[in-house]
């Protein structure tokens, strides 16, 4: 588990950072957001100290980290940047084995340990192992520099904006990918990003700043449905996210309730069922409720079909 405890950051007098509080679960992929200069990147620097706190602490599994050793701190923290920052002079495998060969690790467990990353991104080590970075595409150098992170399985991941300079095919690509993997290594992963769209599909909880300053801390369909204030919400707005009813789900907009009942004033959908669908299957002029069932077929709770209709208006 990783605490920020009221952690300030200034320079020369102005205070950057003010007073950020955030506890992040093992396991958990939290997104930081918001506009330019609001403070996500230096809040994710200051993890692994590449910036140093000006007050307040950080703690990570029950100890302060500013009394870790630096390099150990660095090594269990994997940190994947824009810019990746692969070394042109090393191939695709010295670049994946630096920390590995920092830590010692033997010849052996190194190159296993290569072969077996690369095949999770599906780059066979015999095809790709030997090439150097500018003989990859950029997609490709960008999955090199996510499993040079991985490598010695940290359970922390730092990722600043990462996938910023890339396509979007490729950039879509990717996320699933490291989506993928976060989940089945149960990773920790913390992610600067400035687009809301990159953060509604990566995130287990999205935590917005601006002006140095946590706003709202909260999973994605809540934010986007209940932004914390007008300048969440203008964020999102402006990113065309307000607009969009496909992520939403029955699941999201009903009341819980017992004794439920169809009947003719009502339609019966699944709790997975996305809104958007739901407005294009059915006249929901003839009806007054929508009645939710989970995946046995009960009736778990129902949406009016008044309520619906008034969400809809403000996302359009």
């Amino acid at each position: 588990m990783i605490e920020y405890r009221n952690v300030k950051k200034s320079y020369g007098g102005k205070q950057i950072i003010k007073g950020v509080d955030l506890t992040v679960e093992k396991g958990e992929f939290v997104v930081l957001i918001g506009p330019s200069g609001c403070g996500k990147t230096t809040t994710l620097k200051m993890l692994n100290r590449l910036i140093e706190p000006s007050e307040g602490s950080i703690w990570i599994n029950g100890a302060d980290h500013r009394e870790m050793d630096l390099v150990k701190l660095r090594t269990s923290i994997g940190y994947v940047i824009q810019q990746i920052g692969l070394f042109p002079n090393m191939t695709v495998e010295e670049n994946i084995a630096v920390v590995p060969r920092i830590m010692k690790w033997e010849k052996k467990k190194t190159l296993d340990r290569v072969k077996e990353l690369l095949n999770m991104v599906n780059m066979p080590y015999n095809e790709y192992g030997r090439k150097y970075p500018k003989q990859l595409s950029g997609g490709q150098q960008q999955r090199i520099g996510v499993l040079r992170a991985l490598a010695v399985n940290p359970p922390v991941i730092l990722m600043d904006e990462p996938f910023g300079a890339l396509d979007p095919i490729t950039r879509e690509i990717l996320q699933s990918e490291v989506k993928k993997i976060q989940r089945e290594l149960k990773i920790t992963i913390l992610f600067v990003t400035h687009d809301m769209q990159e953060a509604m599909k990566m995130a287990d909880r999205i935590v917005f700043m601006d002006q140095g300053r946590v706003l709202q801390q909260a999973p994605p369909k809540e934010m986007l449905l209940h932004p914390a204030n007008e300048t969440v919400a203008r964020f999102i707005a402006l990113q065309g996210i307000g607009s969009r009813t496909d992520r939403i789900t029955a699941a999201d907009l009903m009341q819980q309730a017992s004794g439920l009942a169809a009947g003719e004033d009502s339609v019966t959908v699944e709790a997975e069922e996305e809104v958007k669908e739901i407005c294009q299957k059915y006249d929901l002029s003839k009806y007054r409720r929508i009645c939710v069932k989970d995946s046995q077929g009960l009736l778990i709770g129902e949406i009016t079909v008044g309520s619906l209709l008034e969400h809809l208006t403000e996302w359009m």
